[in-house]
């Protein structure tokens, strides 16, 4: 028969797997340090029973019955922090401050510190907070106050936890910071969602357990997180005929990311397994945050429920932090304070009273705060939170009201993104980061048939397509088709559903979208035809108008129309030019120089894209990305590798630190550096370039790039396997911004003192070498290489140099040996 799992007596770590043989009965430890722990303890517990009683009298803390999980990071930090004076542990409700704390002290009474436990928890109000101090740390103080209180406790070395200070942070501070002042043996440990902010406190929060990874569908990947370790340990012990398996392991998973790995809410759920498989209980958290309604029944009131945890945070804010707590679970994902601001409406009117609101519902551990983000501090919901907060919102009746300033804000955002043909980068980074509020605003726009539904489509195409997710559109935007909406924002959304389609290579469908396009705002292309659902009717936006006729040139183009490409081109230039639009009308000469370039019209896309690049302004860096690209293929092509290379520099020089951007240019400057006769530096490049663009994911393709991706293919084939092995294991370990600092100068980072100092043979160098090993003469390798008999005498000198060799046999032998295979 089995025998169960082993775990240390001391910190609960595993010591031995589940086996079928029987093992010793006595205890055992993980480690030397916890069977000293455990000694100590002993010998605390034989000095308490012989000692004197201490003067304190209420010596003892609560001790848990189940299982403790996780959070070794977390008891390791608190350790660390032992020695100060106040140490509050804050974090969201149900995220397990005291249950770590009563883990901490466990650990620590055993070394034979005294520890007093007081919970504070629906205290604030009903006794003197001073009193309460009395009961626990000085029994049989008779009509206590600070004074008599201290004095009591003179310099005894104690540490005193408070437990769910919420209700005393405000008004019992100032006692606080007394006591500690004139009490130099008095250390506290303090839980609380709200730091109590008096000196000499420092404060540590708490984060939710680590969650399982997205792609985790195993029980071992799952039982990594230590959210899904606790749910299989409450789940089972409730629940015996529970088993994690492969059936259910990705479910736990997605349950506990759900839950946001708050502990108390994963032991919520826990309860409900036997009733509800894991997959339906998933389904009702979804629907509604009363949905985890099954408790402790020793639990304290506001930790029976999801909703009387949150309720006991929600009842203790100001009639505007409710609101603004209320208002913002419309926002799906992080938001910024400008966001906050327009959806708070008239409880935030100003940026600096919004400020004020989010800062105080922070403080509160009520939002979460992204510090580090690449787009400055942004803050969140937790995703049960925003679940329990969009009930409130419904009951309030402020739904739909705080839903339409939310969309009002992305219309106002994303329309001058979507109606432009030129779009700078950071308007449309703006987009993309709000993705999340564009989803949920597509789903309410939809349900109410609101006509803003239509602008909202197009918007999210541009944000997936610049993330590389268009593939997701599918029958969102046929749908959003067929709902009343002006022509111009129709023409809109189909113009980016035509740009969608020609990034996923559906040509078909791109020119049958862009054709609609044209179609719907007065001036079809003839031959591509399409009825658009609302007829036509002619388009009072010119740059809207100019973007549908240049898409759609854009598609005839990649079906090899070079003709009516470039007529189609020339009719948005038009239409550029007459609204005057510097910005756009570049980047219709541009896409005529690539039609140019498609056709063969090599001279003719010279001159156009050198006006452009003449023409364009200063601030204009989307335009002179979109331009110097087209100029590095243009003279590629035309057989120009040093231009090629001064503009795919200057390119690199303008972009930002993005594998999905940078691996285009590093690909054409090592195809011009292929032609230009520097094989080391092509190679190196032409690898960067395969990294970069393996980890950028999916991108639209250039007319250039299967042409360039040819060259770089057949290139590095003819290089000898060993060097090209050792170039790619280095690739792949370098930084999009140390690839950039490479191909505009910088060292090659994985080159050593010992290579620099003696240089390492290159491709072509190696390549001499091995023809030198079958017994070729000068004459015969130069014939093989197109190169001289001079060049090849050059490089077997260098050759011999670097290996410290003298004859040609020594070459040959050297080959044979590094060279093999």
């Amino acid at each position: 028969m089995g025998v169960s799992a082993i775990y240390c007596v001391i910190c609960e770590s595993r010591i031995a797997a589940p086996s079928t043989r029987r093992t010793r009965t006595h205890k055992q430890y993980c480690s030397n340090a916890c069977r000293q722990r455990a000694y100590r303890r002993r010998l605390a517990a034989t000095e308490r029973s012989t000692a004197h009683p201490r003067p304190l009298g209420a010596a003892t803390f609560p001790v848990r019955l189940d299982k403790f999980t996780g959070r070794a990071r977390e008891l390791e930090r608190l350790r660390a922090l032992s020695g100060k004076r106040l140490l509050t542990v804050t974090g969201a409700p149900g995220v397990g401050k005291s249950r770590l704390a009563m883990q901490h002290v466990q650990a620590i009474s055993a070394d034979g510190a005294t520890v007093v436990w007081l919970d504070l928890d629906g205290r604030g109000g009903t006794e003197r907070f001073v009193d309460l101090l009395a009961t626990a740390l000085a029994p049989g103080t008779d009509h206590a106050d600070e004074q008599s209180l201290c004095a009591a406790l003179g310099a005894q070395q104690v540490l005193l936890v408070l437990d769910n200070c919420e209700d005393v942070v405000e008004r019992h501070a100032h006692a606080l910071e007394t006591l500690l002042s004139r009490c130099p043996g008095l250390r506290i440990l303090a839980t609380s969602r709200e730091a109590f902010r008096i000196p000499c406190e420092t404060v540590l929060g708490l984060d939710p357990l680590s969650l399982p990874a997205p792609t985790a569908s195993t029980p071992k990947a799952l039982l990594r997180s230590e959210a899904g370790q606790l749910f299989v340990e409450r789940a089972s012990s409730g629940n015996p005929n529970f088993a994690l398996s492969r059936d259910n392991a990705a479910a736990v998973a997605e349950l506990c990311v759900e839950l946001d790995g708050l502990p108390l809410l994963i032991e919520f759920a826990a309860h409900w397994v036997g009733l509800l498989t894991v997959t339906e209980l998933l389904t009702r958290i979804r629907q509604s945050a009363k949905a985890l309604t099954v408790g402790s029944r020793t639990a304290s009131d506001r930790h029976r429920s999801l909703l009387s945890a949150f309720a006991s945070s929600y009842d203790r804010l100001s009639a505007a932090e409710q609101a603004v707590f209320r208002r913002l679970s419309v926002l799906s994902g992080p938001f910024g304070l400008d966001l906050a601001t327009a959806v708070c409406g008239e409880d935030a009117p100003s940026t600096q009273h919004s400020a004020q609101l989010l800062t105080q519902l922070r403080a509160k551990s009520l939002l979460v705060a992204a510090v580090d983000s690449p787009n400055g501090t942004e803050l969140r919901q937790y995703g049960s939170v925003r679940r329990y907060a969009g009930e409130l919102l419904e009951e309030a009746g402020e739904a739909e009201t705080t839903r339409d300033r939310l969309t009002d804000w992305l219309v106002d955002l994303c329309r001058p993104v979507v109606e432009r043909i030129t779009v700078p980068r950071e308007p449309l980074s703006g987009v993309c980061r709000v993705h999340h509020h564009l989803r949920s605003a597509v789903e309410w726009t939809a349900r109410a048939d609101d006509e803003r539904h239509v602008v909202l489509v197009a918007a999210l195409a541009r944000a997936l397509r610049a993330r590389g997710e268009h593939a997701l559109l599918g029958r969102l935007g046929e749908r959003a088709l067929h709902m009343a909406a002006d022509s111009a924002d129709r023409a809109v959304l189909l113009t980016e559903l035509a740009e969608a389609k020609l990034a996923g290579d559906f040509l078909i469908d791109a020119v049958a979208y862009a054709s609609r396009a044209t179609e719907l705002i007065g001036e079809g292309h003839t031959g591509h035809t399409a009825d658009g659902p609302r007829g036509r009717r002619a388009c009072a936006n010119p740059a809207v108008r100019a973007r549908a006729f240049l898409t759609l040139a854009s598609c005839l183009r990649r079906i090899g129309q070079h003709t009516a490409a470039e007529a189609t081109a020339r009719q948005a230039l038009a239409i550029a030019q007459g609204y005057g639009g510097v910005l756009d009308e570049a980047a219709c000469l541009q896409h005529l120089a690539v039609t140019s370039m498609a056709a063969g019209d090599l001279d003719q896309a010279s001159r156009i894209i050198t006006g452009v690049l003449g023409s364009l302004p200063e601030y204009d860096e989307a335009g002179a990305v979109q331009a110097l690209d087209t100029a590095t293929d243009i003279a590629l092509a035309a057989g120009e590798p040093a231009l090629a290379a001064a503009h795919a520099e200057e390119l690199l020089r303008r972009l930002p630190d993005d594998a999905g951007l940078l691996h285009r240019p590093l690909g054409r400057l090592a195809a011009a550096l292929v032609e230009d006769g520097d094989p080391l530096r092509a190679l190196r490049l032409a690898e960067l370039a395969r990294a970069l663009r393996d980890q950028g994911g999916a991108v639209e393709q250039m007319w250039l790039d299967e042409e360039v991706e040819r060259r770089l293919r057949e290139f590095v084939g003819r290089q000898h396997p060993a060097e090209v092995q050792r170039v790619r294991r280095a690739a792949v370990t370098l930084s999009p911004r140390l690839a950039r600092a490479f191909a505009l100068g910088a060292t090659w980072p994985h080159e050593t003192a010992e290579e620099r100092r003696t240089g390492v043979p290159s491709a072509r160098k190696l390549d001499i070498a091995r023809f030198v090993a079958e017994g070729l003469t000068n004459s015969q390798i130069a014939s093989r290489l197109g190169v001289s008999p001079r060049t090849v005498a050059t490089h077997l000198a260098r050759l011999r140099s670097e290996l410290d060799i003298e004859s040609r046999a020594q070459v040959a032998a050297w080959a044979r040996t590094a060279l093999r295979g």
